[in-house]
């Protein structure tokens, strides 16, 4: 009898273990489909929050930039110096989301680290934005390629060294 009950404890016990382990592994796979290839890599230099910096909703990012040649393509453009200026998202899930990142690339700005942001998989057609002169006035933003958050790549060789490359006075 004190066997029968040893099974069917173990029994539980494997069965809770199993349960658990399958949905500890749906809940990862869906977290790793969560996010796509690197909207923009950037250094950044400054960063100016519009109207303000407690609830902004436009945002001008200075510095050097590769941009995502098309959304989900993986492939960059060449590093332009510039700024980007984007919108918030008409989402308030993303808005809130978005300004979480926004804080993130006023915290790096000036620091020379090089990122990466947002993403190709759920940019909008513009992808992530484009790099205006620094002689045009901000208008018309892009909205932000909300995904990814900003991710420090200063190990990522190829793309510190065409970033640093651009910074440096010619």
């Amino acid at each position: 009898m004190r066997a029968m009950k040893a099974i069917t404890v173990m029994r539980s016990i494997y069965f809770s273990i199993l349960i658990s382990i399958g949905v500890f592994v749906v809940a990862d796979t869906s977290v790793l489909h969560a996010s796509g290839p690197i909207a923009a890599y950037a250094i950044v230099e400054n960063v100016v929050m519009e109207p303000n910096d407690a609830t902004p909703d436009r945002i001008q990012v200075w510095g050097v930039f590769m941009l995502e040649s098309s959304p989900q393509s993986s492939s960059y453009g060449s590093p332009q110096r510039g700024y980007l200026y984007y919108k918030l998202p008409s989402s308030n899930i993303d808005a809130k989301a978005t300004r979480a990142a926004w804080v993130d690339l006023k915290k790096v700005a000036g620091t020379g680290m090089t990122i990466g942001f947002g993403s190709g998989s759920t940019a909008v057609s513009t992808g992530a934005g484009r790099v205006r002169k620094v002689t045009e006035t901000p208008a018309n933003p892009d909205t932000f390629p909300i995904g990814n958050p900003v991710i420090l790549m200063n190990d990522f060789a190829p793309i510190v060294n065409q970033l640093k490359g651009a910074l440096s006075p010619k």
